[in-house]
């Protein structure tokens, strides 16, 4: 059904507000999905997400499994644009996200469904999804065939494909020679049992392997990871010949516990080997250490001057011609270099354990994640020794509430999760002792390994530290782009940001920007140490301790560096606000949340600093994302009120935008001073007559309006018109609002006779500069109607 098959499919529901009969009929829908275990998302559920309902809707398409498309006549117009200007804003916006998703998934649309209800047609369904396969809930059938789609159950499903058969070869009774040693066997009866060495021994259980090569005993802690253990068993037991001949690689970042499911790997499975060898793979040194060692294992013969290269082809001739063998290389991070050691063919199974995440045509990748909370939760109540006589529902809750706080401060990383447990055993601190100390010593802590561990003996900050020296060994510009992700939000950075923000980005990571292939360079040779992931929508990904890992290792004026060329940076990637970037806009939100951040942290006074808060304020005060916007909009205040100071122009700007945002939620009384303060400042700098203070002018006069304060508002509406009239002429648009508004201010009055001429003008103005279907042309010819009407009722 899902990529996790113990959860419910999700699936969010778009449809237009056609009528409130229409919103109770998807409703309807939605209820009898969710009895029958489908977890609908539909606005109707929500009052009023506090992140706005643009960003709730981009996070519940993005987390769907399916998206329904209610389509009816108006969803039609609005997602196709033919609608009326400033219509259903909220199909547009769902609309164009679903484009983007579509564009990014080629011709793989399996998770976009138009629906269609009573009285719909076929042809109600916007044009990119024509064609596509859509359903008919409102029947009994209709409704089982969108069910058996969404819960992925078809009506005629496939069988399991079988296994290949194997065919015995004819059975040789005669060697060329009657010395030929036998192959030694080497398990022991239980090969749980220690054997720090490679080493043989007699068999006397027929389950365990016959060689039996492993310096790993069985982590007793090992805890999870069913679903990747089952899909490596999986893939390498399926028998077929791509699965034999090609290497399963268990890819990750360093700590994410590899080596420990490669480890658990062999243990659960070794009854279905006759061999299991085991490699280390960090260098060619310590491979070629290991596999001379093996030729010993095996009985292969040596001579003393035996050329390197003539051992390693013995030893892969004598695994291709054999069957029933598990061969591990550990670390394998060189592939290239692995790849020489590779047996080419035979009935066995390969396993690489590499931080590499591009392993080409030799392995076939397989991810290891972060550790989900309930999982981190067991392993580390299990490594700390806090779960060895009880279950998890017997530890008090305040506990557990701890440790998954823990979990989730260390972004559920195994290593960080051992180091801790290994710690709290060792101190005996307990888990709040151990929170308090992360929380405050936290570089300290990264840095400490248990005294008792010898399976991964370096610390989680020794780990990534060499990576780091590799990579900064290997790519300066590679090195750069680590340092510049570890100040911005881990979670989806955008390329863009980068490439167009270079050129703040000091001299190394500059030539990004001229040469692209530079970007591509760098970001290769970081997944070589799974230190970046690159996701398919051009993002990248950092995990929050390789971040912390890569601060500790700058001292602070290298960290103020980037810092602030991290705010730098965005600010010159933050798109234009307009409403056809506001997607690309709340793309970038968690990245000007981690730069506001940053702001206040290093204390930044610089104009770019401002620029960033002000933009992607504007850009949430548009998309009615207030509570978020006034935050940035006072820290922008703070810092231009310090530079360029308090009676600049800039600092005018900010007082302006912060006003109107408060009067757009009705906070009169908090607007008025601002709107105040801006106009002194501009008809101070910037003079009397110029055009900003004519808006500040005009917003000034609306407030009053707003308040009933009609004797105060008339003059500033009649000298913001004068001034608009004067310096940009008297069909300007600035012209036509402020006509406008003052027209309508008559009207309230009861001032008919003085409001038509001005209304009239102002649509005229409308109809000429913006066109006749401008959403303000529309409203003021209405608004015109209406004030006739009104006239001609008072004469009658």
């Amino acid at each position: 059904m899902t990529s996790d098959e113990t959860r419910p499919p999700i699936v969010f529901i778009s449809y237009s507000h056609d009528s409130p009969e229409h919103a109770d009929r998807v409703l309807t829908l939605s209820d009898h999905l969710r009895a029958d275990g489908i977890d609908c998302v539909l606005d109707q559920y929500e009052d009023s997400p506090p992140e706005g309902f643009p960003r709730w809707m981009d996070r519940q398409i993005r987390a769907a499994d399916f998206v329904l498309m209610i389509c009816t006549p108006t969803y039609y117009r609005r997602v196709m644009g033919e609608e009326e200007p400033g219509t259903g804003h909220g199909v547009a916006w769902e609309s164009t996200l679903i484009y983007q998703y579509i564009y990014k998934a080629g011709t793989s649309n399996k998770r976009f469904i138009p629906v269609l209800l009573e009285r719909a047609h076929e042809a109600d369904i916007p044009v990119p999804w024509q064609g596509v396969k859509y359903y008919r809930p409102t029947t009994k059938d209709g409704y089982e065939e969108l069910y058996r789609r969404l819960t992925e159950q078809p009506l005629t499903p496939k069988p399991a494909l079988g296994m290949l058969r194997k065919m015995l070869p004819r059975e040789r009774k005669q060697d060329f020679s009657s010395n030929q040693a036998e192959e030694q066997q080497a398990p022991a009866s239980d090969p749980t049992v220690d054997t720090k060495s490679a080493h043989t021994r007699q068999a006397t259980d027929t389950a365990s392997p016959r060689i039996w090569s492993m310096p790993f005993q069985r982590n007793p802690y090992f805890t999870g990871r069913d679903n990747l253990l089952t899909r490596l068993h999986s893939v390498l037991a399926t028998g077929k010949q791509a699965a034999l001949s090609q290497p399963q690689a268990i890819s990750g970042l360093g700590g994410i516990g590899k080596t420990q499911t490669a480890i658990e790997y062999v243990y659960r499975y070794h009854d279905e080997y006759n061999t299991i060898c085991w490699l280390k793979a960090e260098s060619r040194e310590t491979l070629l250490s290991d596999v001379l060692t093996l030729a010993h294992l095996l009985n292969l013969p040596q001579q003393p001057d035996q050329d390197q290269e003539q051992a390693i082809e013995m030893i892969k001739g004598w695994f291709q011609s054999r069957t029933g063998w598990l061969l591990i290389f550990d670390n394998a991070d060189d592939l290239a270099m692995v790849r020489d050691f590779l047996p080419a063919g035979g009935q066995g199974h390969i396993v690489l354990t590499t931080r590499s995440q591009v392993t080409g045509n030799i392995a076939r990748r397989i991810d290891v994640e972060r550790m989900e909370t309930q999982e981190g939760t067991l392993f580390l109540l299990h490594r700390a020794g806090l779960l060895e006589d009880a279950t998890l529902d017997t530890i008090p809750e305040v506990e557990r509430a701890r440790t998954r706080e823990l979990v989730e401060e260390v972004g559920g990383l195994p290593l960080a999760l051992d180091q801790a447990g290994a710690f709290i055993e060792e101190t005996q601190c307990g888990l709040a002792g151990y929170l308090q100390l992360y929380r405050t010593r936290q570089a300290e802590v990264l840095k400490r390994r248990g005294r008792l561990v010898t399976d991964h003996p370096n610390s989680v900050a020794t780990t990534w530290s060499l990576s780091f020296e590799k990579v900064e060994q290997a790519n300066p510009v590679a090195a750069d782009l680590l340092r510049l992700c570890a100040f911005l939000d881990p979670d989806a950075i955008p390329e863009e940001l980068i490439t167009t923000g270079a050129a703040e980005l000091g001299p190394i990571l500059k030539v990004v920007a001229a040469e692209p292939i530079r970007l591509n360079e760098a970001i290769a040779d970081v997944r070589t140490y799974s230190l970046l992931r690159r996701n398919p929508d051009h993002t990248l990904t950092i995990h929050r301790l390789v971040q912390a890992v890569l601060k500790q290792g700058m001292n602070k004026s290298t960290q103020r560096r980037w810092a602030e060329r991290a705010v730098r940076a965005l600010n010159q990637a933050f798109p234009e606000v307009d409403y056809d970037t506001w997607l690309q806009c709340q793309h970038y939100m968690p990245q000007v949340q981690a730069c506001a951040a940053l702001i206040d942290q290093w204390g930044m006074i610089f104009a770019e600093a401002a620029q960033l808060l002000m933009q992607a304020g504007y850009y949430l005060e548009q998309s009615a994302q207030y509570a978020q916007a006034e935050p940035l909009y006072q820290r922008a205040l703070a810092i231009r009120e310090k530079t360029p100071g308090p009676e600049h122009p800039d600092t005018a700007t900010t007082l302006h935008q912060l006003a109107r945002l408060y009067w757009r939620q009705g906070q009169y009384e908090q607007a008025e001073p601002l709107y105040q303060r801006a106009l002194v400042i501009r008809e101070k700098t910037l003079g009397p007559e110029h055009p900003d203070t004519a808006t500040t002018l005009h917003q000034l006069a609306r407030l009053y309006w707003n308040q009933g304060k009609y004797e105060q508002a008339e003059p500033l509406y009649q000298r913001a018109l004068a001034i608009s009239e004067k310096v940009l002429g008297p069909e300007h648009p600035s012209t036509g609002t402020t006509l406008h508004g003052l027209a309508m201010l008559y009207w309230w009055q009861g001032n008919y006779q003085q409001a038509e001429p001005l209304l009239q003008r102002a649509l005229a103005i409308a109809e000429k500069v913006l066109g006749p279907n401008h959403p303000d042309t529309v409203r003021r010819r209405k608004d015109y109607a209406d004030l006739l009407q009104v006239m001609k009722q008072k004469r009658e």
